[in-house]
């Protein structure tokens, strides 16, 4: 564990943070500091600080903040593992063997791109893909898709199976990624004849692949490989990787079925637009769309199979914060939509998307008769349990006034059956806890005299233990800077140690406290100064001594209805002390 802390530390200081970030967004050099707009919030003005010497980045706006590691976290929604791995490939740098399970998924990753990267080259160049080009051609896939989405094709004779040793490649890593199988006892290549299309996980690695079948004798049609230490197809979404900056500027998602969906609707201009593989959406893509976006339109095939498929997918974004709609559109796909309407009408479309509880509502509708009581009633119960828990008052009346006139119930009746069933819904926890929720009153003042004693103790730990008085973090109310009092006087309290070193600062605090310590760091308008500390530091034990004047104050007045003398009088001799104190920091 210590080898692994030393490569960090290594790795960390070899990567430039200025160069990293601003590979991402554009920085613009201001005297030490480099500056850009926030890539986590929406602003006009920059509040976004990167310090080379420090090693730290900085959002004044948004607050976040921490090393490069933190930011490849934020950016690209890695965990740190992956944020390392990320920056060692981009600086060429071989992870440790002392990390054997990562090494090896590299290694496999390598076969893949190698693989890929064969088939896309015989696709381009093979005069025995010329039927395939044709094809594409056909289906109006140019050649910038074909090298943004690595196409390839597999020929139709058994390549990789008889050739993976020249390759440099062992049977056993193919069949474990899913490129080769045992057939009638005898190994083969997985794809044959077929379409490739590499499956990119978030960061650009090639995790699988999967296959359109070009002879109709060779089925099924699409083919992906079987899932494995790196295909995780509940994971992944196809066209991701390639749409990522567009997603992360929109902050929302098209969510398709098909790869050719996903293809046509980016060479339309539409990049954040992702493809399901072969699945329904699950529980896993939630959690990916959750770090990304704030909106989903779904968009999935005009049949029974994609109306299914949409009902599915609204029940598991039900409980999310997600603000869901369906794209609503006249074409079989969104394939064919792309090749049939201009980016200004798919536009239009896109900006007229329904919103889930309305396209719900006109499903029940289709799908109800409204001629029997039972169709009624079960049609009132449907629409009802879609609409507790929506947020959105002036849909819910929208939706509740459509409902009344189609069954001639009234609407009084309908908003009285949704307040009872939601009462019948709430757990007692629930209850409980709206009776002991209370406001939390935040002392701003406090709050800045503390945050300028924090950045003095971070910048500069000898200045500060000279003229902070004896200042203990037990003394400290903002819970954050106590943790960060606690951890520094503890890491200062090492023999020789006067100032937080770089190489020790994500060590040392959580990602939380780093967002906070960075700003710490890195702003200019904590001035470092004797006795601006002594004078902070006698503030701060002056508000903290009027809370608790105060707060006796209203504690004598209390007692002495209680007729409690002996409590009062030692609440008087206290009262007494703590004026007296106050009075001596007044001076």
């Amino acid at each position: 564990m210590q080898d692994y802390k030393i490569f960090i530390d290594d790795l960390k200081n070899k990567v430039d943070i200025v160069e990293v970030i601003g590979s991402f967004i554009p920085l613009r050099k201001s005297g030490k500091n480099y500056l850009s707009l926030c890539p986590f919030h929406q602003e006009k003005t920059p509040s976004f600080v990167v310090n080379r010497e420090k090693n730290l980045y900085h959002c004044f706006g948004c607050g976040k903040g921490g090393t490069v590691f933190n930011f490849i976290m934020d950016y690209e929604k890695l965990s740190f593992n992956e944020s390392v791995q990320l920056l060692a490939r981009r600086y060429g740098i071989t992870l440790p063997s002392f990390s054997p399970s990562v090494n090896r998924r590299e290694a496999l990753y390598k076969v893949n791109t190698t693989v890929a990267q064969f088939f896309h080259e015989y696709l381009k160049k093979n005069k025995g893909a010329l039927g395939v080009r044709e094809y594409l051609s056909q289906r109006k896939i140019d050649e910038n898709s074909i090298n943004s989405f690595l196409l390839g094709y597999s020929p139709s004779e058994a390549f990789l199976s008889q050739t993976y040793a020249k390759l440099g490649f062992s049977k056993e890593e193919l069949q474990n990624l899913g490129l080769l199988t045992i057939r009638n006892s005898k190994l083969e290549d997985t794809f044959k004849d077929r379409l490739i299309f590499p499956i990119f996980d978030i960061s650009g690695r090639i995790s699988g692949f999967a296959g359109r079948s070009l002879n109709e004798k060779i089925g099924p049609k699409y083919l992906n490989i079987g899932e494995n230490i790196l295909f995780k197809k509940s994971k992944l979404l196809y066209g991701f990787y390639q749409g990522k900056k567009s997603i992360a500027n929109t902050q929302s998602v098209i969510l398709v079925e098909g790869y050719f969906d996903v293809i046509s609707m980016h060479q339309k201009g539409f990049d954040q637009v992702v493809g399901l593989m072969g699945t329904g959406l699950t529980l896993e893509h939630i959690d990916l769309l959750n770090k990304w976006v704030k909106e989903v339109i779904i968009m999935f095939d005009n049949d029974e199979g994609g109306l299914n498929a949409t009902s599915r997918a609204l029940e598991l974004l039900r409980e999310t914060d997600l603000n869901v709609k369906i794209g609503v559109y006249n074409t079989k796909d969104p394939d064919e939509l792309s090749k049939k309407y201009s980016k200004e009408e798919i536009n239009n479309c896109l900006l007229n998307s329904l919103p889930t509880i309305e396209y719900i509502w006109n499903r029940l509708l289709h799908q109800s008769d409204l001629s029997s009581i039972e169709g009624k009633s079960s049609f009132i119960r449907r629409v009802i349990n879609y609409l507790i828990g929506n947020a959105n008052l002036a849909m819910v009346a929208d939706i509740i006034k459509r409902t009344a006139d189609k069954t001639s119930v009234k609407e009084d009746t309908l908003y009285a059956e949704i307040k009872r069933q939601k009462e019948k819904n709430r757990t007692p926890s629930q209850k409980a806890m709206e009776n002991i929720i209370k406001p939390v009153n935040k002392n701003n003042l406090l709050n800045q005299v503390e945050s300028y004693l924090a950045g003095a103790l971070v910048k500069d730990g000898e200045l500060f233990f000279s003229s902070s008085e004896g200042l203990t973090p037990e003394e400290i109310s903002n819970p954050q800077l106590k943790q960060i009092f606690e951890k520094s006087f503890k890491y200062m309290g090492t023999e020789g140690i006067l100032h937080i070193q770089p190489d020790d600062i994500d060590n040392l605090f959580t990602v939380e406290e780093l967002c906070i310590v960075s700003g710490l760091l890195l702003n200019d308008n904590i001035e470092l100064n004797g006795d601006i500390v002594k004078s902070m530091v006698r503030k701060l034990r002056m508000m903290k001594i009027q809370e608790d004047i105060e707060y006796l104050k209203r504690e004598i007045k209390t007692l002495k209805k209680s007729s409690d003398y002996s409590l009062t009088r030692n609440y008087i001799m206290k009262l007494s002390n703590l004026i007296s104190y106050l009075k001596e920091l007044q001076g």
